[in-house]
């Protein structure tokens, strides 16, 4: 970690920075990330469907205004 005050970077800790907190790649923790292809999948046909769904009922509402 690496602070950032007035330009000029410095070591210093967390508790004695007074700028901006720098972070490094080593300052996050490394977890294993597992992508779920099957919820992903789902929640972009529920979106896909709501979008035409919503679609749909627009356009209904727009022709049953002109009437």
């Amino acid at each position: 970690m690496k602070c950032l005050l007035d330009g000029q970077v410095t070591t210093d800790t967390y508790d004695t920075c007074q700028g901006y907190i720098l972070l490094e790649p080593s300052d996050i923790p490394q977890t294993n990330l597992v992508f779920d292809k099957a919820l992903y999948l789902e929640v972009s046909g529920y979106l896909l469907l709501s979008f035409v769904v919503g679609h749909g009922a627009g356009r209904v509402v727009r022709w049953m205004s002109k009437l």
